[in-house]
């Protein structure tokens, strides 16, 4: 979903629009029977193919780098508070 039609049904239910957005007419095309005829022009449209960004090897060590970097310091917090939690709990147990 685009940005501006976000914005355009964010406001719509803001504003407490009953009808919300138009939807477009959409058009499907269909082949004609019986292919093409000789001499006919046929339109060629230039396209752009959508799909994720490519990553560079630099991009992906990065990523490595990071995620290592936060699965160190989730473990080195774990053990930590593993015996604060201990500690609570002795103390609330009375010993």
């Amino acid at each position: 979903m685009c940005k501006h039609r976000r914005r355009r049904l964010v406001s719509a239910l803001i504003l407490g629009e009953q009808r919300g957005m138009q939807r477009e007419q959409t058009h499907r095309l269909q082949e004609a029977p019986g292919g093409v005829l000789p001499d006919t022009r046929v339109i060629d449209a230039a396209y752009d193919e959508v799909g994720g960004k490519k990553r560079g090897w630099l991009s992906r060590a990065w990523r490595g780098v990071v995620t290592v970097f936060w699965v160190a310091v989730i473990g080195f917090l774990i053990p930590p508070a593993l015996v604060v939690i201990n500690e609570i709990s002795n103390y609330f147990a009375g010993r």
